[in-house]
Protein backbone atom coordinates (compact mmCIF):
# COMPACT_ATOMS: atom_id res chain seq x y z
CA UNK A 1 0.00 0.00 0.00
CA UNK A 2 1.54 3.24 -1.04
CA UNK A 3 2.18 6.66 0.48
CA UNK A 4 -0.61 9.36 0.71
CA UNK A 5 -0.79 13.03 1.41
CA UNK A 6 -2.39 14.03 4.55
CA UNK A 7 -4.73 16.29 5.08
CA UNK A 8 -3.56 18.11 2.16
CA UNK A 9 -0.28 18.05 2.90
CA UNK A 10 2.60 16.30 0.42
CA UNK A 11 3.82 13.68 2.35
CA UNK A 12 7.43 14.33 2.13
CA UNK A 13 6.47 17.41 3.67
CA UNK A 14 4.41 15.48 6.33
CA UNK A 15 7.40 13.42 7.12
CA UNK A 16 9.87 15.85 7.67
CA UNK A 17 7.60 17.84 10.11
CA UNK A 18 7.05 14.70 12.11
CA UNK A 19 10.73 13.72 12.44
CA UNK A 20 11.46 17.27 13.25
CA UNK A 21 8.99 17.07 16.25
CA UNK A 22 10.85 14.35 17.17
CA UNK A 23 14.03 15.70 17.56
CA UNK A 24 12.86 18.68 19.05
CA UNK A 25 10.82 16.74 21.82
CA UNK A 26 14.32 14.94 22.58
CA UNK A 27 15.72 18.14 22.80
CA UNK A 28 13.25 19.60 25.36
CA UNK A 29 13.67 16.68 27.28
CA UNK A 30 17.16 16.48 27.45
CA UNK A 31 19.26 17.35 30.44
CA UNK A 32 15.93 16.60 32.76
CA UNK A 33 14.42 13.21 32.01
CA UNK A 34 17.47 10.65 30.42
CA UNK A 35 14.28 9.26 28.10
CA UNK A 36 16.39 6.47 26.57
CA UNK A 37 18.74 5.92 30.32
CA UNK A 38 16.94 2.43 30.58
CA UNK A 39 19.00 2.47 34.46
CA UNK A 40 17.23 5.19 35.50
CA UNK A 41 13.72 5.31 34.01
CA UNK A 42 11.26 8.00 35.15
CA UNK A 43 7.90 8.65 35.06
CA UNK A 44 7.69 11.51 32.10
CA UNK A 45 10.59 8.96 30.53
CA UNK A 46 8.62 6.21 30.54
CA UNK A 47 5.30 7.76 29.11
CA UNK A 48 7.53 9.39 26.15
CA UNK A 49 8.99 5.68 25.27
CA UNK A 50 5.36 4.24 24.63
CA UNK A 51 3.98 7.68 23.18
CA UNK A 52 6.61 7.27 21.00
CA UNK A 53 5.81 3.34 20.68
CA UNK A 54 2.27 3.49 20.58
CA UNK A 55 0.73 6.66 19.60
CA UNK A 56 2.86 8.37 17.53
CA UNK A 57 4.97 6.09 14.91
CA UNK A 58 1.16 4.04 14.51
CA UNK A 59 -0.61 7.27 13.85
CA UNK A 60 2.28 8.20 10.77
CA UNK A 61 1.20 4.64 9.72
CA UNK A 62 -2.71 5.48 9.47
CA UNK A 63 -2.37 9.13 8.47
CA UNK A 64 0.22 8.03 5.93
CA UNK A 65 -0.25 4.10 4.34
CA UNK A 66 -4.08 4.02 6.37
CA UNK A 67 -2.95 1.19 7.29
CA UNK A 68 -6.08 -1.09 9.23
CA UNK A 69 -6.29 -2.65 12.56
CA UNK A 70 -7.37 -6.09 12.31
CA UNK A 71 -10.63 -7.64 14.71
CA UNK A 72 -11.86 -11.39 14.67
CA UNK A 73 -15.15 -12.20 14.42
CA UNK A 74 -17.20 -14.54 17.26
CA UNK A 75 -15.90 -17.46 14.62
CA UNK A 76 -12.18 -16.73 15.05
CA UNK A 77 -11.96 -15.39 11.64
CA UNK A 78 -10.52 -12.18 10.87
CA UNK A 79 -11.67 -8.68 9.07
CA UNK A 80 -9.96 -5.62 8.58
CA UNK A 81 -11.84 -2.45 9.65
CA UNK A 82 -11.81 0.09 6.80
CA UNK A 83 -9.71 3.40 7.49
CA UNK A 84 -10.60 6.47 5.55
CA UNK A 85 -8.48 9.78 4.70
CA UNK A 86 -6.81 11.04 7.41
CA UNK A 87 -8.95 13.81 9.69
CA UNK A 88 -7.36 16.90 9.10
CA UNK A 89 -5.95 17.63 12.39
CA UNK A 90 -4.81 14.43 13.67
CA UNK A 91 -1.43 14.34 12.80
CA UNK A 92 -0.59 18.21 13.78
CA UNK A 93 -2.46 17.25 17.30
CA UNK A 94 0.09 14.28 17.58
CA UNK A 95 3.13 15.83 16.51
CA UNK A 96 1.67 19.01 18.96
CA UNK A 97 1.47 16.57 21.88
CA UNK A 98 5.30 15.22 21.49
CA UNK A 99 6.47 18.94 22.06
CA UNK A 100 3.46 20.28 24.62
CA UNK A 101 4.76 17.32 27.09
CA UNK A 102 8.41 17.56 27.19
CA UNK A 103 7.42 21.23 27.66
CA UNK A 104 6.17 21.27 30.39
CA UNK A 105 8.30 18.77 31.84
CA UNK A 106 10.74 21.24 31.41
CA UNK A 107 9.48 24.50 32.50
CA UNK A 108 8.24 22.16 35.69
CA UNK A 109 12.37 21.46 35.86
CA UNK A 110 13.75 24.81 35.25
CA UNK A 111 11.54 26.21 38.13
CA UNK A 112 12.27 23.35 40.49
CA UNK A 113 15.86 23.67 39.54
CA UNK A 114 15.35 19.74 38.74
CA UNK A 115 17.92 17.80 36.62
CA UNK A 116 18.89 14.11 35.26
CA UNK A 117 21.53 14.13 38.72
CA UNK A 118 18.76 14.10 40.70
CA UNK A 119 17.52 10.88 39.70
CA UNK A 120 20.44 9.29 39.37
CA UNK A 121 21.57 10.10 42.96
CA UNK A 122 18.22 8.95 44.11
CA UNK A 123 18.62 5.49 42.46
CA UNK A 124 22.31 5.03 43.80
CA UNK A 125 20.86 5.82 47.58
CA UNK A 126 20.10 2.93 49.70
CA UNK A 127 16.60 2.16 51.27
CA UNK A 128 15.67 4.09 54.38
CA UNK A 129 14.30 3.00 57.15
CA UNK A 130 10.46 2.81 56.74
CA UNK A 131 9.42 4.26 60.60
CA UNK A 132 6.96 6.62 60.44
CA UNK A 133 6.44 7.00 56.26
CA UNK A 134 3.76 3.57 56.17
CA UNK A 135 5.62 0.39 55.54
CA UNK A 136 4.87 -1.33 58.91
CA UNK A 137 3.16 -4.69 58.91
CA UNK A 138 0.16 -4.26 61.78
CA UNK A 139 -1.19 -0.93 59.25
CA UNK A 140 -0.62 -2.93 56.50
CA UNK A 141 -2.31 -6.05 57.24
CA UNK A 142 -4.99 -4.10 58.26
CA UNK A 143 -5.51 -2.51 55.22
CA UNK A 144 -4.97 -6.03 53.40
CA UNK A 145 -7.84 -7.50 55.74
CA UNK A 146 -10.51 -4.81 54.13
CA UNK A 147 -9.23 -5.69 50.98
CA UNK A 148 -9.79 -8.91 50.90
CA UNK A 149 -13.12 -8.19 52.72
CA UNK A 150 -13.71 -6.20 49.87
CA UNK A 151 -13.03 -8.77 47.68
CA UNK A 152 -15.59 -10.96 48.84
CA UNK A 153 -18.42 -8.62 48.46
CA UNK A 154 -17.45 -7.93 44.75
CA UNK A 155 -17.61 -11.98 44.15
CA UNK A 156 -21.14 -11.79 46.22
CA UNK A 157 -22.55 -8.90 43.70
CA UNK A 158 -21.03 -10.58 40.95
CA UNK A 159 -22.73 -14.02 41.63
CA UNK A 160 -26.09 -12.25 42.19
CA UNK A 161 -25.57 -9.64 39.08
CA UNK A 162 -24.14 -11.79 36.53
CA UNK A 163 -24.97 -15.07 37.51
CA UNK A 164 -21.20 -16.16 36.90
CA UNK A 165 -17.88 -15.91 37.47
CA UNK A 166 -16.48 -14.73 33.78
CA UNK A 167 -13.28 -16.65 33.48
CA UNK A 168 -15.04 -19.82 34.62
CA UNK A 169 -17.57 -19.55 32.07
CA UNK A 170 -14.96 -19.00 29.12
CA UNK A 171 -13.48 -22.45 30.26
CA UNK A 172 -16.70 -24.30 30.38
CA UNK A 173 -18.26 -22.53 27.23
CA UNK A 174 -14.92 -22.65 25.33
CA UNK A 175 -15.18 -18.40 24.45
CA UNK A 176 -19.64 -18.79 23.50
CA UNK A 177 -20.95 -15.52 24.58
CA UNK A 178 -17.70 -14.50 27.02
CA UNK A 179 -17.44 -10.97 25.66
CA UNK A 180 -21.10 -10.05 26.75
CA UNK A 181 -20.62 -11.43 29.92
CA UNK A 182 -17.39 -9.97 30.48
CA UNK A 183 -18.16 -6.52 29.73
CA UNK A 184 -21.13 -6.93 31.73
CA UNK A 185 -19.27 -7.87 34.75
CA UNK A 186 -16.97 -4.90 34.50
CA UNK A 187 -18.95 -2.12 33.23
CA UNK A 188 -22.86 -2.76 34.13
CA UNK A 189 -22.71 -4.77 37.52
CA UNK A 190 -25.49 -4.63 39.60
CA UNK A 191 -24.13 -2.95 42.91
CA UNK A 192 -23.86 0.53 44.82
CA UNK A 193 -19.76 -0.71 45.15
CA UNK A 194 -18.77 -0.82 41.47
CA UNK A 195 -17.04 1.62 41.42
CA UNK A 196 -15.16 1.00 44.45
CA UNK A 197 -14.41 -2.84 43.13
CA UNK A 198 -12.94 -1.35 40.25
CA UNK A 199 -10.60 0.81 42.34
CA UNK A 200 -9.64 -2.48 44.05
CA UNK A 201 -8.62 -4.12 41.40
CA UNK A 202 -6.79 -1.79 39.25
CA UNK A 203 -5.47 0.40 41.72
CA UNK A 204 -5.46 -1.23 45.91
CA UNK A 205 -4.47 -4.72 44.55
CA UNK A 206 -1.24 -3.71 42.70
CA UNK A 207 -0.04 -0.88 45.00
CA UNK A 208 -0.32 -3.44 47.96
CA UNK A 209 1.28 -6.52 45.96
CA UNK A 210 3.80 -3.86 45.39
CA UNK A 211 4.41 -3.23 48.74
CA UNK A 212 4.44 -6.36 49.95
CA UNK A 213 6.82 -7.73 47.52
CA UNK A 214 9.31 -4.56 47.97
CA UNK A 215 8.99 -5.32 52.11
CA UNK A 216 9.76 -9.19 51.55
CA UNK A 217 12.72 -8.31 49.50
CA UNK A 218 14.00 -6.02 51.39
CA UNK A 219 13.67 -8.03 54.86
CA UNK A 220 12.99 -11.90 53.88
CA UNK A 221 10.85 -12.40 56.30
CA UNK A 222 7.77 -15.05 56.76
CA UNK A 223 5.71 -12.14 57.89
CA UNK A 224 6.10 -9.95 55.19
CA UNK A 225 5.63 -13.11 52.91
CA UNK A 226 2.23 -14.32 54.59
CA UNK A 227 1.10 -10.71 53.83
CA UNK A 228 2.76 -10.99 50.38
CA UNK A 229 0.66 -14.24 49.08
CA UNK A 230 -2.26 -13.06 50.74
CA UNK A 231 -2.62 -9.75 48.70
CA UNK A 232 -0.96 -11.52 45.40
CA UNK A 233 -4.10 -14.48 45.84
CA UNK A 234 -6.88 -11.65 46.56
CA UNK A 235 -5.54 -9.42 43.78
CA UNK A 236 -5.13 -12.54 41.19
CA UNK A 237 -8.54 -13.77 41.89
CA UNK A 238 -10.29 -10.72 41.62
CA UNK A 239 -8.43 -9.39 39.00
CA UNK A 240 -8.83 -12.83 36.90
CA UNK A 241 -12.42 -13.14 37.74
CA UNK A 242 -13.56 -10.97 34.94
CA UNK A 243 -11.29 -12.76 32.42
CA UNK A 244 -10.22 -9.54 31.19
CA UNK A 245 -6.68 -9.37 30.40
CA UNK A 246 -5.04 -6.81 32.08
CA UNK A 247 -6.21 -6.86 35.26
CA UNK A 248 -3.36 -9.76 36.35
CA UNK A 249 -0.81 -8.22 34.24
CA UNK A 250 -1.14 -4.67 35.42
CA UNK A 251 -0.31 -6.60 38.69
CA UNK A 252 2.88 -8.29 37.90
CA UNK A 253 4.09 -4.83 36.00
CA UNK A 254 4.21 -3.14 38.83
CA UNK A 255 5.45 -5.78 40.89
CA UNK A 256 8.22 -6.01 38.60
CA UNK A 257 8.69 -2.32 38.41
CA UNK A 258 9.19 -2.10 42.01
CA UNK A 259 11.99 -5.16 41.85
CA UNK A 260 13.65 -2.81 39.33
CA UNK A 261 13.64 0.13 41.27
CA UNK A 262 14.88 -1.85 44.49
CA UNK A 263 17.58 -3.23 42.58
CA UNK A 264 17.89 0.46 41.41
CA UNK A 265 17.75 -0.45 37.95
CA UNK A 266 20.35 -2.75 37.53
CA UNK A 267 18.75 -5.25 35.56
CA UNK A 268 20.23 -7.17 32.36
CA UNK A 269 18.45 -8.13 29.21
CA UNK A 270 17.52 -11.62 30.71
CA UNK A 271 15.54 -9.88 33.48
CA UNK A 272 13.69 -8.10 30.50
CA UNK A 273 12.85 -11.03 28.63
CA UNK A 274 11.91 -12.90 31.62
CA UNK A 275 9.47 -10.41 32.85
CA UNK A 276 7.92 -9.87 29.43
CA UNK A 277 7.24 -13.68 29.75
CA UNK A 278 5.81 -13.53 33.03
CA UNK A 279 3.54 -10.63 32.03
CA UNK A 280 1.89 -12.16 29.20
CA UNK A 281 0.93 -15.42 30.08
CA UNK A 282 -2.77 -14.86 31.21
CA UNK A 283 -3.61 -12.43 28.50
CA UNK A 284 -1.84 -15.30 26.20
CA UNK A 285 -3.57 -17.86 27.47
CA UNK A 286 -7.37 -16.05 27.70
CA UNK A 287 -7.09 -14.78 23.72
CA UNK A 288 -6.17 -18.83 22.98
CA UNK A 289 -9.32 -19.47 25.09
CA UNK A 290 -11.33 -17.02 23.95
CA UNK A 291 -10.35 -16.98 20.31
CA UNK A 292 -9.17 -20.73 19.87
CA UNK A 293 -6.04 -19.98 18.28
CA UNK A 294 -2.23 -20.70 19.01
CA UNK A 295 0.33 -18.95 21.03
CA UNK A 296 1.73 -16.87 18.03
CA UNK A 297 -1.51 -15.33 17.00
CA UNK A 298 -2.57 -14.39 20.28
CA UNK A 299 0.46 -12.54 20.74
CA UNK A 300 -0.26 -10.65 17.56
CA UNK A 301 -3.90 -9.71 18.47
CA UNK A 302 -2.19 -8.48 21.91
CA UNK A 303 0.53 -6.88 19.60
CA UNK A 304 -2.06 -4.73 17.84
CA UNK A 305 -4.30 -3.96 20.73
CA UNK A 306 -1.51 -2.86 22.57
CA UNK A 307 0.75 -0.41 20.05
CA UNK A 308 -2.16 -0.04 17.07
CA UNK A 309 -5.65 0.25 18.15
CA UNK A 310 -4.81 3.04 20.74
CA UNK A 311 -4.08 5.02 17.89
CA UNK A 312 -7.00 4.25 15.90
CA UNK A 313 -9.82 4.70 18.47
CA UNK A 314 -7.97 8.41 17.98
CA UNK A 315 -8.46 8.39 14.90
CA UNK A 316 -11.42 7.94 15.20
CA UNK A 317 -12.20 10.48 17.88
CA UNK A 318 -11.02 13.24 15.27
CA UNK A 319 -13.36 11.59 12.55
CA UNK A 320 -16.25 12.83 14.50
CA UNK A 321 -15.55 15.84 16.02
CA UNK A 322 -16.39 18.59 14.77
CA UNK A 323 -17.55 17.14 11.56
CA UNK A 324 -20.14 14.75 12.86
CA UNK A 325 -20.93 15.56 16.64
CA UNK A 326 -19.68 19.00 17.38
CA UNK A 327 -16.98 19.77 20.47
CA UNK A 328 -18.14 18.73 23.43
CA UNK A 329 -16.50 21.62 25.97
CA UNK A 330 -15.83 19.42 28.60
CA UNK A 331 -18.88 16.88 28.62
CA UNK A 332 -16.68 13.70 28.37
CA UNK A 333 -15.80 14.26 32.08
CA UNK A 334 -18.96 13.34 34.64
CA UNK A 335 -17.18 16.06 36.78
CA UNK A 336 -16.91 18.59 34.53
CA UNK A 337 -20.08 18.71 33.37
CA UNK A 338 -22.21 18.74 36.25
CA UNK A 339 -19.59 22.04 37.56
CA UNK A 340 -20.67 23.36 34.12
CA UNK A 341 -24.43 22.16 33.97
CA UNK A 342 -24.07 20.66 30.82
CA UNK A 343 -25.42 17.20 29.80
CA UNK A 344 -22.67 14.19 30.11
CA UNK A 345 -21.78 12.90 26.99
CA UNK A 346 -20.49 9.09 27.12
CA UNK A 347 -18.50 8.98 24.02
CA UNK A 348 -16.42 5.67 24.71
CA UNK A 349 -19.49 4.06 24.32
CA UNK A 350 -20.60 5.95 21.14
CA UNK A 351 -17.00 5.46 19.53
CA UNK A 352 -17.27 1.70 20.07
CA UNK A 353 -20.27 1.08 17.42
CA UNK A 354 -18.52 2.58 14.86
CA UNK A 355 -16.17 -0.19 14.33
CA UNK A 356 -17.82 -2.85 16.13
CA UNK A 357 -22.09 -1.93 15.27
CA UNK A 358 -22.81 -5.27 17.53
CA UNK A 359 -20.80 -4.47 20.28
CA UNK A 360 -22.58 -5.31 23.63
CA UNK A 361 -24.44 -2.56 25.11
CA UNK A 362 -22.24 -1.38 27.87
CA UNK A 363 -18.88 -1.71 25.67
CA UNK A 364 -16.56 1.34 25.35
CA UNK A 365 -13.90 2.24 23.49
CA UNK A 366 -12.02 5.00 26.36
CA UNK A 367 -9.40 7.47 24.01
CA UNK A 368 -6.13 8.34 24.63
CA UNK A 369 -5.51 11.96 26.68
CA UNK A 370 -5.03 13.66 22.85
CA UNK A 371 -7.94 12.53 21.47
CA UNK A 372 -10.17 13.65 24.86
CA UNK A 373 -8.43 17.43 24.96
CA UNK A 374 -9.02 17.45 20.98
CA UNK A 375 -13.36 16.34 21.35
CA UNK A 376 -14.05 18.57 24.08
CA UNK A 377 -11.27 21.88 23.44
CA UNK A 378 -10.02 21.39 20.09
CA UNK A 379 -6.48 22.01 19.06
CA UNK A 380 -5.72 24.58 21.98
CA UNK A 381 -7.04 22.19 24.17
CA UNK A 382 -4.45 19.69 23.06
CA UNK A 383 -1.83 22.08 23.12
CA UNK A 384 -2.76 23.52 26.66
CA UNK A 385 -3.94 19.54 28.01
CA UNK A 386 -0.36 18.45 26.91
CA UNK A 387 1.78 20.79 28.94
CA UNK A 388 -0.38 19.94 32.06
CA UNK A 389 0.40 16.54 31.83
CA UNK A 390 4.13 17.13 31.95
CA UNK A 391 3.42 19.77 34.38
CA UNK A 392 2.10 16.90 36.53
CA UNK A 393 4.06 14.13 35.47
CA UNK A 394 7.41 16.11 36.37
CA UNK A 395 6.09 17.40 39.52
CA UNK A 396 5.25 14.02 41.09
CA UNK A 397 8.79 12.50 39.78
CA UNK A 398 10.51 15.91 41.60
CA UNK A 399 8.65 14.72 44.87
CA UNK A 400 9.32 10.86 44.50
CA UNK A 401 13.07 11.67 43.92
CA UNK A 402 12.98 14.08 46.83
CA UNK A 403 11.26 12.36 49.14
CA UNK A 404 12.94 9.78 51.80
CA UNK A 405 13.26 6.64 49.95
CA UNK A 406 11.74 3.56 51.35
CA UNK A 407 9.53 0.43 50.03
CA UNK A 408 6.28 2.20 50.13
CA UNK A 409 7.60 5.28 48.13
CA UNK A 410 9.26 3.20 45.76
CA UNK A 411 6.31 1.14 45.23
CA UNK A 412 4.04 4.49 44.43
CA UNK A 413 7.18 5.26 41.76
CA UNK A 414 6.45 1.63 40.33
CA UNK A 415 2.42 2.25 40.20
CA UNK A 416 2.60 5.82 38.85
CA UNK A 417 5.39 4.35 36.21
CA UNK A 418 3.15 2.01 35.08
CA UNK A 419 -0.05 4.43 34.84
CA UNK A 420 1.43 7.41 33.06
CA UNK A 421 2.55 4.50 30.54
CA UNK A 422 -1.48 4.00 30.04
CA UNK A 423 -1.91 8.11 28.47
CA UNK A 424 -1.87 6.39 25.13
CA UNK A 425 -4.95 4.50 26.35
CA UNK A 426 -7.17 6.79 28.56
CA UNK A 427 -7.60 10.25 29.47
CA UNK A 428 -5.46 12.27 31.85
CA UNK A 429 -8.94 13.20 34.56
CA UNK A 430 -8.79 8.92 34.63
CA UNK A 431 -5.17 8.40 34.88
CA UNK A 432 -5.32 11.57 37.86
CA UNK A 433 -8.55 10.28 39.53
CA UNK A 434 -9.93 6.98 38.89
CA UNK A 435 -7.04 5.58 36.77
CA UNK A 436 -4.74 5.23 39.95
CA UNK A 437 -2.45 8.56 40.89
CA UNK A 438 -5.48 9.98 43.64
CA UNK A 439 -5.94 6.59 45.00
CA UNK A 440 -2.13 5.14 45.19
CA UNK A 441 -1.13 8.26 47.51
CA UNK A 442 -4.53 8.03 49.73
CA UNK A 443 -3.13 4.14 50.14
CA UNK A 444 0.06 5.69 51.13
CA UNK A 445 -1.39 8.20 53.44
CA UNK A 446 -3.77 5.76 55.15
CA UNK A 447 -0.48 3.53 55.67
CA UNK A 448 0.96 6.34 57.29
CA UNK A 449 -2.11 7.62 59.15
CA UNK A 450 -2.28 4.05 60.87
CA UNK A 451 1.18 3.66 61.59
CA UNK A 452 1.13 7.05 63.44
CA UNK A 453 -1.37 5.76 65.20
CA UNK A 454 -0.82 2.23 66.21
CA UNK A 455 3.06 2.57 66.20
CA UNK A 456 5.47 1.35 63.82
CA UNK A 457 5.48 -2.06 64.94
CA UNK A 458 6.84 -4.45 62.14
CA UNK A 459 8.41 -1.67 59.73
CA UNK A 460 10.79 -3.58 57.66
CA UNK A 461 14.76 -3.76 58.69
CA UNK A 462 16.76 -5.18 56.29
CA UNK A 463 17.84 -8.23 55.57
CA UNK A 464 21.58 -8.57 56.06
CA UNK A 465 21.72 -9.32 52.79
CA UNK A 466 19.68 -7.24 50.78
Amino acid sequence: MGLVAVAGVPMYLAVAGSLATLVVSMWLMHGFIGVFDMGHLTIPGVWYLTYVATMYIPSLLIAFMRLSPVRLNPDGSPYQIPVGPSPRWLLFAVNIALIAVPLGVRLTSRFLRFGIAEVRAYFGAEVAPAKGLGSGKVPFALVTAGSLGLSILYFRDLLSSVGAIPLVELLKLHGRGFDQLRIHSLVALNSPLRYAYAVLIEVVYPSLVAIAFGSWLHTRTIAWLVLLVLTACGGAVSAGASGARSGIAVILVVALATLYLYRKGRVGRNFVLWSLGVVLVFPVAITVALYHTDVLYALRLIGVRLFYTPAYIQYLYFQLVPGHIGYLHGRTSPIFAWLTGQGYFDLPRYVVRIPWPGAPVDATASGPFIGDFYVNFGVPGVMLGGVLAGVVMQLLQIWLVRHRKTITSLAVYAFLLYVFSTLSYRPLQVILWSGGVFFVLLIWGILAMLEATLGTRGAPAPHPEA
